[in-house]
């Protein structure tokens, strides 16, 4: 892969693998994974638990710590003055200067996120101060326009409240504010919805779709909701033991899926738009990520399964228009 990008792309993840040196063995948590981002989208990386998603965007951005390693991979990340680095060869103070300011993060749990002594104004000002040369009475300012912007009521007041005295839903949005402080190009919400009730994650899927466009964001959201997937992303990245499995845009893996895991996921949830007799689960388990087999991860589970599936891993088919899938079964043998 080159040191290059073309104009309108922010992010170029390649040959990403990831590994954990436990006292129970090598985990293998991302395998050669790949992804990209570009100016305004939303892409989807969407998975079972346990299959990486999260260790994904952490490799990026700086976030594994010991036992863990990125043993390969190159991620590509354009900055605001058209500067390309590469994140992953970034020393610790330099990924602390992108991250927060041109890549913010959103962790799925938002309790985890925010300090119980800080007040709300204390976190997004902490992040302004700590990227931009203003006054901590201009951080503050900022601070209640901020929770204004993420629909907080009386943002005047609930700037001064600390997150035991807000509700999930109010804390999430001080999340979220915090991570737009410094408007980033990318913003990664990591299961931002997880935790919170049905009418409270429709009502946050609205307000990121919303300060994407109004921050002219891009935007990678995590994710094992296809619901939300539907109703949010423009590509979508299949994720299955530590690897990609298929991607294409939206459309395509909703009407079009090749790959068996996502046609078995999509079978395993509701769907509005058909009439659906039963809900089909997926057989077996997720895989052991310290003892990996050769071949193909979902090899075990596939009702499709060949004998090279077990010994060789999937090669890459291209399928055209952005549409690639891992799989035997789509090789010309």
């Amino acid at each position: 892969m080159s040191s290059t990008l073309p104009k309108n792309q922010v992010l170029a993840v390649r040959d990403l693998s990831v590994r954990f040196y436990t006292y129970a063995g090598v985990v293998h948590a991302v395998s050669q994974a790949y992804l990209d981002v570009f100016e305004g989208e939303t892409v989807a990386l969407v998975g079972e638990t346990g299959c990486g998603k999260s260790v994904f965007t952490k490799a990026i951005t700086g976030l594994i710590d010991p036992p863990g390693r990125i043993e390969t991979g190159q991620a590509l990340f354009r900055k605001r003055d058209g500067t390309i680095v590469d994140l992953i060869k970034l020393s610790p103070e330099e990924i602390r200067e992108i991250r927060g300011n041109e890549i913010a993060y959103i962790f799925q749990d938002p309790s985890s996120s925010l300090d119980p002594l800080y007040t709300a104004g204390d976190h997004i000002a902490e992040t302004i101060l700590e990227h931009r040369p203003i006054t901590k009475d201009e951080a503050y300012q900022e601070a209640v326009q901020l929770l204004r912007d993420v629909l907080i009521p009386n943002p005047e007041v609930r700037v001064k409240n600390y997150p035991h005295e807000l509700s999930g839903g109010m804390r999430q949005r001080v999340v979220i504010a915090t991570a737009i402080s410094n408007k980033p190009r990318l913003l990664i919400a990591d299961e931002p919805t997880t935790n919170l009730d049905v009418t409270v994650q429709a009502q946050i899927l609205d307000l990121l779709r919303g300060l994407k466009e109004k921050y002219k964001m891009s935007l990678l959201l995590i994710t094992h909701n296809l619901g939300v997937v539907a109703e949010t992303a423009d590509r979508v990245y299949v994720m299955y033991g530590g690897r990609i499995a298929e991607t294409a845009d939206v459309n395509t893996i909703f009407e079009a899926p090749m790959h068996p895991y996502t046609q078995l996921l999509l079978r395993a949830v509701p769907n509005p738009l058909k009439r659906i007799e039963r809900l089909e689960s997926i057989p077996g388990t997720v895989p052991n990520l310290i003892d990996m087999k050769p071949g193909c991860p979902f090899a075990p589970r596939c009702p499709f399964a060949m004998e090279i599936c077990r010994r060789e891993d999937p090669p890459r088919i291209d399928l055209g228009n952005g549409h690639v899938v891992h799989c035997w079964l789509h090789a010309k043998r």
